[in-house]
C-alpha cells in the first residue's frame, strides 16, 4: 500500500496545535481552536480539566507575609497560611482585589489545612453565586464565570475552623487540544484519541454539590466521596424512611421543548436500591447488582467508568419547563416503602439540548458552556491529491450532531471546491460524502454503531466510499476537486467549527485514488 502523504495519528499537541507524523517538516501540523476549557479523560482514568490558562493573578497567595489580604473577623496571616479561629460570629471574609473582569471564565485552586470545624468556600467578584462550600482538608479546584469585577474572596462560616494556602485565580483561555483516554468496560485504553465535540451548555447550575437541590426522603452530603475526578467532591445521598413515598432531589432547569439528555455518574456504598435518575418524562433505573439500566421510554444507557463509577444517559424530547430528578430506586420503581439507609454517591449532573451526552461540563451556580472545538490546516496543496486521492479517518464516539463534518478537502470558504465526509441526521447516525465542484453528487451510507474506519476514494469517473471494510456507495462522477486544505470537524462552506462529536485515532490523506482492495483492507477492523 501507497505512504500516506500527511498522516494524524494523536500523540503530541500544544497551544492550539495538533502535530501529525507525516510530514514531519510541520507543514502538516493543525491548528487547534476551542473558546473554552474542556475535560477529558486521563491515561490515568481519570477527569480533568484542560485548557490554557492566563498569568497568576492573586499577589501573596502563598501568605508569605501578612499583606495583600483584607481580613475579616476571625482571620489571621501567619506562619505561611491564612487561618481562621472560629471567633466570628457570622460569616467573615478574606478577599483581595486581583482585576477580576464580569463575564470572564476563571480557574480558582486552594489548599484547606489544619481543619477543625465549619465550612469555608471562594467566589468572585463580590457575589458568592456559585460558590461550593468545603468542610474537609484538600485541594480544590473550581471554575467560574465572573458575576463581578474585581475581588476573589474566601469566606468563611461562623463556625470555620482551619487554614487557607496556596490561592490561585487564572483566567482560563482555552486552545488547549484534548487527548483523550477511552474507557471500555472500566478499563482505561493505551492509546488516546483527539477528541473534537460540538458547543454544549450544562443545564444543571450546581452539577456537584446538592445544597441548593430540593430534597425529598433523603439527605446529602456534599464533598463526601471521591469523584471520577480524583478529588472529594462527590456528593453522598443517603435513604430516608416512609410509606409509598419518593427519596429523591431535584432542581429546575431552563430548557426548550425539545430533546435533551441527562447524564451523571453513580456508585453504590451500602445498600440494594438501583439509581434513580428522572428528566420530567424520561425516568431511569440503574440496577449495580445486574449492572443494567432500564427506562419505559426515551433513551437509556449507561458505561462502566471505573473505580465502581458509572454514567448513566438518558435521552427524550423534554417539556418547556424541566426538571432533573436523582435518589433511590426499588427495581424499576421511585415509589416505595422504606426503613432508610441506602447511600449512594453521585457526581457530575448534566443536562445538555442533544440527544446524545457530551464530555462532563462542570458548574457551580449557573450554567456552562464548552465552545465548539475545530482543526484546520491550510496549504496543503502538495500533500493532497489534485487529480485523484484518499481520504481516511478512524474514528469513534456518538457522532450524531446533524451535518457535522468528519472530515473535509476544500479550498477554504469556497462552496464549488470541496470534498467531505459528514455526518448527518441527529438520532441515527448517517454517513455521506459530497461533492462540490460544478456538479455535484452525495454517497450515503447507514453504518453500525461503535468504531468506524472511514475511507473515500476520488479519481474522474470512479468515487468509492467504504466504511468498516464494506463498499458502501460509488459515483461515476467525472468531476474532480482541486484543493488546498484540510479540516477536522470544520464547516467549510461557512468557515465555522462543526465539530461530530468523535475521537479521531487516525487522519490521513493519499495523493493517490487507493485501489478497492487496499480500501477494504485500510478500513476493515
Amino acid at each position: 500500500m501507497a505512504t500516506p502523504s500527511l498522516a494524524m495519528i494523536p500523540s503530541a499537541i500544544a497551544d492550539a496545535k495538533v502535530f501529525s507524523v507525516l510530514p514531519n517538516n510541520g507543514d502538516g501540523d493543525f491548528t487547534f481552536n476551542r473558546d473554552s476549557s474542556a475535560t477529558r479523560v486521563g491515561q490515568n482514568g481519570l477527569i480533568q480539566t484542560v485548557g490554557y490558562f492566563g498569568s497568576e493573578l492573586v499577589t501573596n497567595g502563598d501568605f508569605a507575609t501578612d499583606s495583600d489580604w483584607t481580613k475579616g473577623a476571625g482571620w489571621t496571616i501567619g506562619s505561611g497560611v491564612a487561618s481562621s479561629d472560629g471567633t466570628q460570629a457570622a460569616t467573615s471574609a478574606l478577599y483581595q482585589d486581583c482585576g477580576i473582569v464580569l463575564g470572564k471564565q476563571y480557574q480558582v485552586v486552594y489548599d484547606v489545612t489544619s481543619y477543625t470545624a465549619g465550612s469555608v468556600r471562594t467566589y468572585l467578584g463580590g457575589t458568592s453565586t456559585g460558590s461550593v462550600s468545603r468542610s474537609a482538608t484538600g485541594t480544590y479546584t473550581q471554575q467560574f464565570s465572573a458575576l463581578g469585577n474585581q475581588w476573589v474572596t474566601l469566606e468563611a462560616d461562623a463556625n470555620f475552623i482551619g487554614s487557607i494556602d496556596n490561592v490561585s485565580v487564572k483566567e482560563v483561555t482555552g486552545d488547549q487540544p484534548r487527548l483523550n483516554y477511552d474507557i471500555s468496560n472500566g478499563v482505561v485504553q493505551s492509546c488516546p484519541s483527539l477528541l473534537l465535540e460540538p458547543a454544549s451548555t450544562n443545564l444543571i447550575t450546581y452539577s456537584e454539590a446538592f445544597a441548593s437541590w430540593s430534597k425529598i426522603n433523603l439527605t446529602s452530603a456534599d464533598n463526601f466521596g471521591i469523584s471520577p475526578d480524583g478529588t472529594k467532591n462527590a456528593a453522598k445521598l443517603t435513604e430516608g424512611s416512609g410509606t409509598s413515598t419518593q427519596y429523591r432531589c431535584s432542581i429546575g432547569v431552563s430548557s426548550a421543548s425539545a430533546i435533551h439528555t441527562f447524564s451523571c455518574y453513580v456508585k453504590r456504598i451500602s445498600g440494594t436500591r438501583t439509581a434513580y435518575v428522572d428528566l420530567g418524562i424520561i425516568t431511569g433505573f440503574f440496577n449495580f447488582d445486574t449492572k443494567s439500566i432500564y427506562s419505559a421510554t426515551g433513551t437509556a444507557s449507561f458505561e462502566d467508568a471505573g473505580n465502581g463509577w458509572y454514567r448513566i444517559r438518558l435521552s427524550h424530547i423534554t417539556a418547556a419547563t424541566a426538571a432533573a430528578y436523582v435518589g433511590f430506586g426499588n427495581g424499576n420503581t421511585e415509589t416505595y416503602t422504606s426503613t432508610g439507609g441506602a447511600e449512594i454517591l453521585f457526581w457530575g449532573m448534566q443536562i445538555e439540548a442533544l440527544s446524545y451526552a457530551t464530555s462532563y461540563i462542570p458548574t457551580s451556580g449557573a450554567s456552562q458552556t464548552r465552545a465548539a472545538e475545530s482543526c484546520l490546516k491550510t496549504g496543503l496543496t502538495n500533500y493532497i491529491g489534485q487529480t485523484e486521492g484518499t481520504l481516511f479517518c478512524e474514528i469513534s464516539g456518538e457522532s450524531l450532531q446533524e451535518n457535522s463534518r468528519y472530515m473535509s478537502i476544500s479550498v477554504f470558504n469556497d462552496p464549488n471546491k470541496r470534498l467531505t465526509i459528514y455526518q448527518s441526521g441527529s438520532v441515527t447516525r448517517l454517513i455521506n460524502a459530497y461533492c462540490s465542484a460544478g456538479a455535484t453528487f452525495n454517497l450515503q451510507y447507514n453504518p453500525p454503531s461503535g468504531r468506524l474506519k472511514i475511507a473515500l476514494g476520488y479519481k474522474s469517473g470512479d468515487y468509492v466510499l467504504y466504511v468498516n471494510g464494506v463498499n458502501a456507495a460509488t459515483s461515476t462522477e467525472s468531476a474532480v476537486v482541486a484543493c488546498s486544505d484540510l479540516g477536522l470537524g470544520v464547516n467549510e462552506y461557512l468557515g465555522t467549527a462543526n465539530p461530530p462529536s468523535v475521537g479521531y485515532s487516525q487522519v490521513l490523506l493519499y495523493n493517490t485514488r487507493l485501489t478497492n482492495a487496499q480500501l477494504q483492507t485500510l478500513t476493515t477492523l
